[in-house]
């Protein structure tokens, strides 16, 4: 009798620290940047780097205030969402030089031209960068055409360089020492990452970047998601949620478009056109849930610590329970959100399409462990933290 009194005791106890932790959902802070609109911000450290796609820039935010710590501004333009090391902020433009940034003072320790037109990030693991690059009739520095190439993080000098025949989409993928492409004709390369040896292609038909998924990766096609084993590229599965089919213009029924799904565990969770939001089962190929208001069109997701975060046109910032699609908060902003947040240390980092970057409290400790566009430096999510190791990983289609 004791014994029991005593574990319900303890269990008391923990279930109050655990409330303890907990915190209302609340706007932390909003900071308007000259020429910010359109990207993802990166998190470490207690350091926000965001992409000013409009002036050619890259801008270091205090995570905790929001106050404007420095402003690098780049001799290219356009520039796509950083990755982040301990020391440096990388960072690919669309006009198409790869920069490596202190993240200090911004200064650029190094940079390196990669092509004439790219549509691609780089990806870090083990002290390297992974990123397409090819030539140009102007600048034949890469003859053949389209190549991955792996780089020295420190120097930027190459290491190997591999034909892939056209750019890649969203960025590489590394994990278990493979390097994983898709590129814009639909193929899904495997290479070894220490030397750039090709492994196996598949014709995935595939229309975003390679996810991990349990010893397989996934990618979005046309008409749902794929998975190919990691070892030999052979398919392991197909799923497609079963939604209703509009009419196009000519009355003709067509399947709705699941766009940008984030992989956690055996679920997918990606938007509809039209403004929902869907939880799909990959077990049974289903739609277990979907989330929408009207006149708000959801942006994309992100799922960490059993909760689906994301923003919506209207500037709504919301958290779902991420097995039932139970609304659990919302916090009205004055900002205009489609992409992705960076969720780390408690709160979502988002930018705004009006110009600028807005941080929310969460509520819960939980919400970490996604700092940055597809994950973290390699790509490749996070686990759950307190919960089964399942894969998080945004399919990420090109974004800026």
């Amino acid at each position: 009798m004791l014994i029991r009194f005593v574990f319900a005791a303890l269990l008391l106890l923990l279930c109050s620290l655990c409330r303890a932790e907990e915190s209302e959902p609340r706007l932390l802070w909003s900071t308007k940047v000259a020429g910010l609109r359109e990207g993802c911000v990166a998190v470490s450290d207690g350091q926000v780097i965001a992409p000013v796609v409009r002036g050619n820039s890259v801008v270091s935010l205090d995570a905790a205030t929001g106050k404007v710590q420095w402003t690098r501004t780049l001799t290219d333009t356009a520039p796509y969402p950083p990755i982040l090391d301990e020391q440096s902020a990388y960072v690919v433009t669309g006009s198409c030089t790869l920069y490596r940034i202190e993240r200090t003072k911004g200064r650029v320790t190094w940079s390196r031209w990669l092509a004439g037109s790219i549509q691609s990030m780089p990806t870090l693991g083990d002290g390297v960068v992974y990123a397409a690059a090819s030539d140009t009739p102007q600048r034949a520095l890469r003859k053949g055409g389209w190549h991955l190439v792996c780089l020295e993080a420190a120097k930027g000098r190459e290491r190997w360089a591999a034909p892939i025949g056209s750019d890649i989409l969203g960025a590489p993928l590394v994990v278990g020492g493979q390097v994983f492409v898709c590129t814009h004709d639909g193929i899904l390369r495997a290479f070894d990452g220490a030397n750039g040896k090709p492994l196996w292609t598949a014709e995935a038909g595939a229309v975003s970047m390679p996810v991990p998924h349990l010893d397989q990766v996934a990618v979005r096609t046309s008409l749902g998601l794929r998975a190919f084993a990691r070892a030999d590229g052979a398919e392991g599965g197909r799923w497609a949620p079963e939604v209703d089919r509009l009419p196009d213009r000519q009355g003709k029924p067509v399947a709705r478009v699941f766009r940008f799904p984030m992989l956690a565990g055996d679920r997918a969770y990606g938007t509809f056109d039209g403004g929902e939001l869907a939880c799909l089962d990959l077990s049974a190929g289903t739609a277990t849930w979907t989330w929408s208001t009207g006149g708000e069109e959801p942006g994309e997701p992100v799922a960490v610590g059993g909760r689906v975060y994301f923003g919506t046109s209207r500037g709504t910032v919301v958290g779902l329970d991420a097995r039932t699609g139970r609304a659990l908060w919302a916090v009205r902003t004055d900002a205009v959100i489609a992409d992705a947040p960076a969720v780390q240390d408690g709160a979502l980092y988002f930018h705004d399409l009006n110009g600028g970057v807005i941080a929310v409290d969460a509520g819960t400790p939980t919400a970490t462990g996604w700092g940055m566009w597809g994950g973290n430096t390699a790509h490749t999510g996070g686990w759950n933290p307190g919960q089964e190791r399942t894969t998080e990983t945004a399919t990420g289609d090109d974004r800026k």
